[in-house]
């Protein structure tokens, strides 16, 4: 059985910008949180590179700063950006290029404007089709996201069909996590879900398109991350703190004693890959 540390931890680093949302999406409870910024001058505290830089929310392009921030950011790491895409029209996304920004990774999880704006309570699907339009015409590195439920599941093929018609060569599929604040939207099962893989991997190689499945996976392969109010957690799925940007530079929190000593700890590979799992008896 494959053992698993945290040493096995990629080169990555995730990073809550803001907890603010600009639309009302179902899947999600981003629209219910009180609204908070990450401070921009903590990107000074981060003294480490990393492959990538993954710069997340709520809603970054909601923040006017955020042209800032990927410049300071790009000298530290390939910057991706994680949007809904709404506000990314051609002025932003050149501001946002020239700024260091190398990669966006956006969402739709449907393939008409009826359900979209049931999805998000926002009439605005054509305005992202021509959003996601601009963004690959324009070069820049785009992976298409799609939160996999019942409400979608009849539907994948459809919305790859619609990606590639805006261009689109890069698709990621992710298993929905239900929200209490919408209990109407259920996920699909395991079952479902790994025969569902097997049929869209198909069907986008078949199209000339690139596929990433989302796998669970122990927090001991995700990406650091820093939470909005400075804090620097093991991943974004489990947020065991082991020191904050607003205290010390992430250099020094990642040689922090706690952190070694995780890094040291082992456990064997389970096929559910969970961060319990992994803590169990720590």
């Amino acid at each position: 059985m494959k053992v698993i540390t945290m040493r096995d931890r990629k080169n990555k680093l995730k990073i809550l910008f803001t907890t603010a949302y600009n639309l009302r999406c179902k899947k999600c409870n981003h629209h219910l949180q009180e609204k908070e910024d990450f401070d921009i001058k903590l990107v000074d505290q981060i003294d480490v590179s990393f492959k990538t830089i993954r710069i997340t929310g709520g809603e970054p392009t909601t923040r006017k700063d955020l042209q800032e921030a990927v410049r300071k950011l790009s000298h530290k790491g390939k910057v991706i950006l994680s949007s809904n895409i709404l506000e990314i029209d051609f002025t932003r996304l050149n501001l946002y290029r020239s700024a260091g920004l190398q990669r966006i990774d956006g969402w739709i999880d449907t393939d008409n404007d009826r359900a979209y704006k049931e999805l998000t309570e926002v009439n605005a699907f054509q305005i992202v089709l021509s959003n996601i339009q601009e963004i690959t015409k324009s070069g820049t590195e785009f992976v298409l996201n799609t939160t996999i439920s019942q409400w979608n599941a009849n539907r994948l093929r459809e919305i790859v069909d619609l990606g590639m018609q805006c261009g689109v060569k890069h698709f990621s599929f992710h298993r929905l996590i239900p929200q209490p604040n919408c209990p109407e939207l259920k996920s699909i099962s395991v079952t479902e879900y790994e025969q569902l893989e097997k049929d869209i991997i198909d069907y986008v190689v078949s199209k000339g398109g690139k596929l990433k499945i989302d796998k669970k996976a122990s927090f001991c392969t995700r990406p650091i991350y820093v939470h909005v109010n400075g804090d620097v957690c093991l991943c974004s799925k489990n947020k065991i703190v082991i020191g904050s940007l607003k205290r010390d530079f992430l250099l020094a929190i990642l040689a922090h004693a706690d952190y070694l000593l995780l890094k040291s700890y082992t456990r064997e590979l389970p096929s559910c890959r969970s961060c319990a799992h992994f803590l169990e008896g720590f």
